[in-house]
């Protein structure tokens, strides 16, 4: 049987909100009927009840799986984010030792598992990274723990943004969350989580994941995709419809069941009299309104995801290159705020781990300078814990359209000191200035010493 065939026998539309996996049998409704009206005492007034969370999650997580618009629509924000990697730089190769040693640890090597925490982040809207100090040399460990198994997070009554405490299922004692690295570690903290959240207002509890408000229209555009398969099976299906004229009711039936009456294959040659007529018909469904209603839905997802339909792959309805690089730009703000928010999530790691290879002396090993020189040893406090994360750029740049703005600020500021307006050095520093921050291109230091009166044009 083929493919396309079979599965359009399998699928039964509307039904992924109801019966989406056998795993989510245990959430796989409310035990009453006005369960909506309550909630769990560790939860806040603004957060889903712990069934509903649950069931988003699972049909979150589902979808993923299964929704090529889905999957697709994460991987761009945890591309664009991470993109060819993060670049650790210290000043003191002590410091760079240390962050290398936790972020390439193993097993939770963030070199290779960064995208997947990453999308944990997206798909739940939480990311719980447990830690254990190992206070003999002051090494920081890093686990995950499910967002499903959180059991309470603790926040402070009278101050929504502190969240102290988090508890897991199974596990008596709580942990306690990191929100100040340098003070968890003056307090002696060598057991805890970091939690981190997004889609969510300040005094809500628990994070969502970014495919919550798309979920019915993805699943909508499921069905309907497996609808529209199921609907061109039976567009390539055809009978043979034959007429006998004056022949009999129980002639039309014997001649119909003869067995030797076989639906003739295709180069075969058949014969027949004027009173039989052989037609082939094909059913009429009707399909002029299907484009527009994935349009509709397509471009509903697209929106819910926050992504330009043409990221997502689409068919790309009235769009043309001028249009689409129109619609990339708020979708860059948005990648480059949450770019900001990841930033912040390994810089508040990389301040507790610094901060703990200080308190307990971590021994870097063998290690050398630029210079080729012996730099390695304890870390102290005399040690430069400053560092810097490079992340990619979110927006590409387009050297071409960037070289022909180039091109018309030196024909102004030659203009510009011809007449006297400006100084040639001032002229030298604004484009010295355009082509590193603005086209990302660094000059060597011999290359901006331009001679004082040496003309820009």
């Amino acid at each position: 049987m083929k493919f396309l065939e079979a599965l359009s026998k399998t699928i039964v539309p509307a039904k992924l909100r109801e019966d989406i996996a056998p795993e989510f049998g245990s959430y796989s409704g409310d035990p009453d009927s006005d369960s909506h009206l309550y909630r769990s005492l560790t939860s806040g007034a603004r957060d889903l009840n712990e069934l509903r969370l649950a069931r988003s999650a699972n049909i979150a997580y589902w979808l993923w799986l299964t929704s090529p618009y889905a999957k697709r629509g994460l991987d761009i924000l945890s591309d664009f984010i991470l993109g060819t990697g993060v670049v650790i730089e210290a000043k003191d190769p002590k410091t760079k030792k240390v962050l290398e040693d936790f972020w390439y640890g193993k097993p939770w090597c963030f070199e290779q598992k960064a995208n997947d925490f990453l999308n944990v982040l997206h798909l739940f809207g939480e990311l719980v990274l447990p830690f254990e100090v190992n206070t003999k040399n002051g090494s920081v460990s890093i686990a995950y723990i499910d967002p499903a198994n959180i059991e309470a997070i603790t926040i402070n009554p009278k101050n929504a943004l502190e969240m102290s405490n988090l508890k897991v299922k199974s596990i008596d004692k709580p942990f306690v969350i990191i929100n100040d690295a340098e003070k968890a570690v003056e307090d002696g903290v060598i057991e805890g989580v970091f939690l981190f959240q997004i889609n969510k207002i300040v005094n809500a509890v628990r994070g969502s994941g970014c495919l919550l408000s798309s979920i019915d229209l993805l699943a909508s555009l499921d069905d309907f995709l497996f609808a529209e398969i199921e609907r061109t099976m039976m567009l390539r299906n055809f009978i043979w419809d034959i007429t006998f004229e004056g022949a009999s009711e129980s002639e039309i039936k014997k001649w119909v069941s003869d067995e030797e009456k076989k639906p003739p294959h295709p180069g075969s040659i058949r014969g027949h009299n004027e009173k039989v007529t052989w037609n082939a018909v094909t059913p009429d469904l009707k399909t002029a309104d299907s484009q527009n209603i994935f349009k509709i839905l397509f471009n509903s997802v697209a929106v819910g995801l926050g992504v330009p339909e043409h990221w997502l792959g689409g068919p790309g309805f009235d769009i043309n290159r001028a249009t689409a690089q129109a619609m990339n730009d708020p979708i860059f703000k948005r990648l480059q705020w949450r770019q900001k928010y990841v930033k912040s999530m390994f810089e508040l790691m990389f301040d507790f781990v610094l901060a703990n290879a200080v308190k307990y002396g971590y021994e870097t090993g063998s290690i050398k300078d630029a210079d080729d020189n012996e730099v390695g040893g304890k870390v102290d406090a005399k040690t430069n814990l400053e560092y810097q994360l490079g992340f990619p750029e979110i927006s590409p740049k387009n050297i071409n359209e960037l070289a022909d703005v180039l091109t018309k600020i030196t024909t102004a500021l030659g203009v510009a000191t011809m007449n006297g307006w400006i100084e040639n050095n001032q002229a030298s520093s604004i484009v010295q200035s355009f082509i590193e921050k603005d086209m990302g291109i660094e000059l060597p230091e011999a290359e901006k010493a331009l001679k004082e009166n040496q003309p820009v044009y």
